[in-house]
């Protein structure tokens, strides 16, 4: 993902995962420029996960069974 001018980034290296996201697309603004749908910026999000994590998200995680998926007696921390 390249950095557009006027294009917003936080942080001490706001282009630490630029190696990372080769290939990927992400709606980041809100010109109609170049879209992308909402699906690929999730898929995107995955695979960069994935990237970092070095697990393929897509089928590892998916597949695999989670905890707190399922149990109904899970519920999240209230505040």
């Amino acid at each position: 993902m390249s950095t557009e001018p006027g294009q917003l980034q936080f942080g001490d290296d706001p282009h630490a995962l630029d190696h990372l996201m080769d290939g990927l697309r992400f709606q980041v603004t809100d010109d109609d420029v170049d879209p992308v749908e909402a699906d690929e910026s999730v898929s995107s999000a995955l695979a960069l996960i994935g990237r970092i994590t070095e697990t393929d998200i897509a089928t590892d995680w998916f597949q695999a069974r989670h905890s707190r998926i399922g149990d109904p007696s899970w519920h999240p921390p209230g505040p």
